[in-house]
Parts: structure tokens; C-alpha cells; sequence
């Protein structure tokens, strides 16, 4: 599911902000997530619309089998916070590595994460 990153988000953290963002915003994105938009991407709340819309679809489409989708770690969050009810501002509660395994279970009766950031070492 495609996400569009903001300049150098890739080597920054919540710790450690990108250096093409003025601080504020930095903190104000990591505090904020369901209002601050960061810049040159989107606001979480259309990530997490269109992430949860795209694995409704699926659920429908593939009833009955098992499906693995890939994504980003923070359209990961927000389609969790989603389906758990939590807020955006939220989303950094939980971690979700590189390469790690959330499992959800979805049909039409909605959706529930069975597993949180599983992880083979």
C-alpha cells in the first residue's frame, strides 16, 4: 500500500528528527499525528482511510484465505490504532520493526489484530 513519505523520514525517529524539518514540526508531528501534516506528504488520517479501505476490500475479496500485505511501519500503526479504536496521536505506543509480523483477521463483521510486531531472530 503506497505512502508518501516526507523528505528524509526514512533515517530520522521520533529522537532524532530529519534535518529537513524545522524542529517544531518535527515534535508536533510525533506528538500530533491525527492533525500535523508533514512536508511534501500526507496527513495520517488519509493514510489510515485508504489502509483500512484497501484491507477491507481485500477481506471481502480473498474470504477465506490468508493474504500477507506489506507495507510501511507507519501505515502499519495507523491501520492497527484503526481497528483498536485508538487515537493517531497515538500510533507511537507500539512499535512496529522492519520486517516484523502483525497479524489481523478481518471479514465482514470488521477486523481484530491477533498478533503485534512478531519478530524472528
Amino acid at each position: 500500500m503506497p505512502c508518501t513519505p516526507a523528505p528524509s523520514a526514512a533515517h530520522a525517529t521520533p529522537h532524532r528528527p530529519s534535518p529537513q524539518w524545522p524542529p517544531s514540526l518535527w515534535h508536533a508531528w510525533n506528538e500530533r499525528r491525527s492533525y500535523t501534516v508533514p512536508p511534501g506528504g500526507e496527513a495520517m488520517v488519509a493514510v489510515q482511510e485508504r489502509a483500512l479501505s484497501h484491507l477491507r476490500v481485500v477481506a471481502r475479496e480473498a474470504s477465506g484465505r490468508v493474504v500477507a500485505m506489506v507495507s510501511h511501519a507507519d501505515v502499519i500503526r495507523a491501520g492497527v490504532a484503526g481497528i483498536l479504536g485508538l487515537s493517531l496521536d497515538r500510533v507511537l505506543s507500539f512499535d512496529v520493526d522492519p520486517a516484523s509480523v502483525t497479524r489481523i483477521v478481518a471479514g465482514r463483521w470488521g477486523e481484530r489484530v491477533m498478533s503485534l510486531n512478531e519478530r524472528w531472530l
